[in-house]
Protein backbone atom coordinates (compact mmCIF):
# COMPACT_ATOMS: atom_id res chain seq x y z
CA UNK A 1 0.00 0.00 0.00
CA UNK A 2 3.19 2.04 -0.01
CA UNK A 3 1.80 5.41 -1.89
CA UNK A 4 -1.59 4.86 -1.37
CA UNK A 5 -3.87 6.62 0.61
CA UNK A 6 -5.46 4.51 3.34
CA UNK A 7 -9.31 3.64 3.57
CA UNK A 8 -11.78 4.56 5.44
CA UNK A 9 -11.56 0.87 6.07
CA UNK A 10 -7.41 0.59 6.55
CA UNK A 11 -8.14 3.77 9.21
CA UNK A 12 -10.93 1.98 10.96
CA UNK A 13 -9.06 -0.97 11.68
CA UNK A 14 -6.28 1.32 12.58
CA UNK A 15 -7.67 2.96 15.13
CA UNK A 16 -7.38 6.53 13.10
CA UNK A 17 -9.96 8.80 12.12
CA UNK A 18 -12.36 7.23 9.71
CA UNK A 19 -15.63 8.15 7.75
CA UNK A 20 -18.16 5.90 9.37
CA UNK A 21 -20.94 5.59 6.70
CA UNK A 22 -18.29 4.42 4.31
CA UNK A 23 -20.06 2.49 1.76
CA UNK A 24 -17.33 -0.27 1.35
CA UNK A 25 -17.44 -0.47 5.66
CA UNK A 26 -21.29 -0.45 5.57
CA UNK A 27 -21.27 -3.50 2.89
CA UNK A 28 -19.22 -5.65 5.30
CA UNK A 29 -21.09 -4.62 8.18
CA UNK A 30 -24.31 -5.71 6.21
CA UNK A 31 -22.86 -8.66 5.74
CA UNK A 32 -21.77 -9.57 9.27
CA UNK A 33 -25.62 -8.18 10.23
CA UNK A 34 -27.26 -10.37 8.24
CA UNK A 35 -25.45 -13.61 10.05
CA UNK A 36 -26.20 -12.20 13.08
CA UNK A 37 -30.13 -12.04 12.43
CA UNK A 38 -29.43 -15.68 10.88
CA UNK A 39 -28.00 -16.67 14.04
CA UNK A 40 -30.43 -15.16 16.31
CA UNK A 41 -33.09 -16.96 13.89
CA UNK A 42 -31.43 -20.16 13.81
CA UNK A 43 -32.48 -23.64 15.28
CA UNK A 44 -29.34 -25.79 15.46
CA UNK A 45 -29.42 -29.92 15.72
CA UNK A 46 -26.67 -30.02 17.69
CA UNK A 47 -23.71 -28.10 19.44
CA UNK A 48 -21.39 -28.99 16.73
CA UNK A 49 -23.37 -27.04 14.19
CA UNK A 50 -24.04 -23.66 16.60
CA UNK A 51 -20.29 -23.76 17.09
CA UNK A 52 -19.68 -24.18 12.96
CA UNK A 53 -21.85 -21.23 12.23
CA UNK A 54 -19.93 -18.80 15.03
CA UNK A 55 -16.59 -20.25 13.61
CA UNK A 56 -17.50 -18.90 10.07
CA UNK A 57 -19.14 -15.21 11.58
CA UNK A 58 -16.54 -14.74 13.65
CA UNK A 59 -13.09 -13.90 13.48
CA UNK A 60 -12.15 -16.72 15.63
CA UNK A 61 -14.49 -18.77 18.02
CA UNK A 62 -13.38 -21.98 20.28
CA UNK A 63 -16.12 -23.69 21.47
CA UNK A 64 -18.26 -22.70 24.44
CA UNK A 65 -21.92 -21.52 24.39
CA UNK A 66 -23.61 -18.53 22.81
CA UNK A 67 -27.39 -17.67 23.90
CA UNK A 68 -29.78 -16.25 21.12
CA UNK A 69 -30.06 -13.81 20.56
CA UNK A 70 -26.89 -11.48 19.98
CA UNK A 71 -25.96 -8.80 18.15
CA UNK A 72 -22.64 -7.82 16.79
CA UNK A 73 -21.87 -5.32 13.88
CA UNK A 74 -18.94 -6.78 12.12
CA UNK A 75 -17.71 -10.13 13.31
CA UNK A 76 -14.39 -9.07 14.88
CA UNK A 77 -14.61 -11.32 17.41
CA UNK A 78 -11.48 -13.59 19.61
CA UNK A 79 -13.81 -15.80 21.32
CA UNK A 80 -11.53 -18.18 23.15
CA UNK A 81 -12.85 -21.78 24.50
CA UNK A 82 -15.27 -22.67 27.36
CA UNK A 83 -16.58 -19.05 27.18
CA UNK A 84 -20.34 -18.24 28.12
CA UNK A 85 -22.64 -15.40 26.64
CA UNK A 86 -26.27 -15.09 27.96
CA UNK A 87 -28.85 -13.45 26.08
CA UNK A 88 -28.94 -10.00 24.33
CA UNK A 89 -25.16 -8.81 24.65
CA UNK A 90 -24.41 -6.12 22.05
CA UNK A 91 -20.89 -6.67 20.44
CA UNK A 92 -20.24 -3.05 18.74
CA UNK A 93 -16.85 -4.52 17.17
CA UNK A 94 -15.53 -2.00 14.89
CA UNK A 95 -12.45 -3.04 16.24
CA UNK A 96 -11.18 -6.65 18.00
CA UNK A 97 -13.37 -7.84 20.57
CA UNK A 98 -11.30 -10.66 22.19
CA UNK A 99 -11.78 -13.00 24.62
CA UNK A 100 -9.88 -15.59 26.47
CA UNK A 101 -10.60 -18.98 27.79
CA UNK A 102 -13.80 -19.37 30.06
CA UNK A 103 -15.18 -15.86 30.17
CA UNK A 104 -18.43 -15.76 31.50
CA UNK A 105 -20.94 -12.90 29.94
CA UNK A 106 -24.56 -11.76 31.49
CA UNK A 107 -27.45 -10.61 30.22
CA UNK A 108 -27.56 -7.42 28.21
CA UNK A 109 -23.64 -6.70 28.67
CA UNK A 110 -22.31 -4.31 25.78
CA UNK A 111 -18.94 -4.32 24.34
CA UNK A 112 -18.06 -0.95 22.72
CA UNK A 113 -14.91 -0.48 20.40
CA UNK A 114 -16.16 2.79 18.05
CA UNK A 115 -16.28 6.27 19.90
CA UNK A 116 -15.77 9.79 18.05
CA UNK A 117 -13.69 13.12 18.91
CA UNK A 118 -14.77 15.13 21.39
CA UNK A 119 -15.14 18.05 19.23
CA UNK A 120 -17.77 18.99 17.20
CA UNK A 121 -16.29 19.97 14.06
CA UNK A 122 -13.66 16.90 14.26
CA UNK A 123 -16.86 14.66 14.24
CA UNK A 124 -18.66 16.23 11.75
CA UNK A 125 -19.60 15.62 8.19
CA UNK A 126 -20.28 17.87 5.09
CA UNK A 127 -21.11 17.06 1.26
CA UNK A 128 -19.52 19.21 -1.40
CA UNK A 129 -21.97 22.00 -1.09
CA UNK A 130 -20.98 22.00 2.96
CA UNK A 131 -24.45 20.80 4.22
CA UNK A 132 -23.87 18.99 6.84
CA UNK A 133 -24.73 14.92 6.12
CA UNK A 134 -26.01 12.54 8.67
CA UNK A 135 -22.70 10.21 10.42
CA UNK A 136 -19.73 11.45 11.82
CA UNK A 137 -16.04 10.85 12.01
CA UNK A 138 -14.85 7.81 14.63
CA UNK A 139 -12.12 6.37 15.60
CA UNK A 140 -11.83 2.46 17.41
CA UNK A 141 -10.49 1.36 20.08
CA UNK A 142 -10.10 -2.67 20.73
CA UNK A 143 -11.51 -4.58 23.89
CA UNK A 144 -10.03 -6.99 25.96
CA UNK A 145 -11.28 -9.39 28.24
CA UNK A 146 -8.83 -11.87 29.87
CA UNK A 147 -9.33 -15.52 31.19
CA UNK A 148 -11.52 -16.37 33.55
CA UNK A 149 -13.36 -12.88 33.63
CA UNK A 150 -17.04 -12.67 34.71
CA UNK A 151 -18.97 -9.52 32.76
CA UNK A 152 -22.32 -8.93 35.43
CA UNK A 153 -25.75 -7.83 33.47
CA UNK A 154 -26.08 -5.12 31.83
CA UNK A 155 -22.06 -4.41 32.09
CA UNK A 156 -20.99 -1.71 29.32
CA UNK A 157 -17.43 -1.96 28.60
CA UNK A 158 -16.01 1.16 26.40
CA UNK A 159 -13.70 1.52 23.75
CA UNK A 160 -10.11 0.24 24.64
CA UNK A 161 -10.45 -0.95 28.02
CA UNK A 162 -8.64 -4.57 29.29
CA UNK A 163 -10.16 -6.81 31.91
CA UNK A 164 -7.54 -8.75 33.53
CA UNK A 165 -8.07 -12.28 34.02
CA UNK A 166 -9.92 -13.78 37.01
CA UNK A 167 -11.38 -10.49 37.61
CA UNK A 168 -15.42 -9.92 38.09
CA UNK A 169 -17.03 -6.99 36.63
CA UNK A 170 -20.26 -6.47 38.84
CA UNK A 171 -23.74 -6.05 37.29
CA UNK A 172 -24.70 -2.79 35.79
CA UNK A 173 -21.13 -1.43 36.00
CA UNK A 174 -19.78 1.54 33.27
CA UNK A 175 -16.45 0.54 32.58
CA UNK A 176 -14.58 3.73 31.20
CA UNK A 177 -10.81 2.40 32.48
CA UNK A 178 -8.53 -1.00 32.32
CA UNK A 179 -9.42 -3.14 35.48
CA UNK A 180 -6.52 -5.11 36.92
CA UNK A 181 -6.46 -9.42 37.22
CA UNK A 182 -7.91 -10.94 40.18
CA UNK A 183 -9.94 -8.22 41.56
CA UNK A 184 -13.82 -7.50 42.29
CA UNK A 185 -14.64 -3.91 39.86
CA UNK A 186 -18.48 -2.48 40.08
CA UNK A 187 -19.90 1.02 39.92
CA UNK A 188 -20.13 3.53 37.84
CA UNK A 189 -17.80 4.81 36.73
CA UNK A 190 -16.67 1.00 37.72
CA UNK A 191 -13.81 0.97 40.18
CA UNK A 192 -12.45 -1.93 42.13
CA UNK A 193 -13.63 -2.61 45.42
CA UNK A 194 -11.36 -5.52 46.43
CA UNK A 195 -9.48 -8.36 45.45
CA UNK A 196 -10.18 -11.66 44.86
Amino acid sequence: MTGQTPSNLDNMRAGKLYWMPDPEILAIQARATAQCAEFNAAQFPDAAARVAFLRRAFTRYEPGFMSQPQRWWFGQLQIGPGCFFNVDCQLLDNAPVTFGAHVLVGPRAQFITATHPLEPEARALYDAGGKRIPGGNGMTRPVVIGDNVWIGASAIILPGVTAGAGSTIGAGSLVTRDIPPGVLAAGNPCRVIRKI
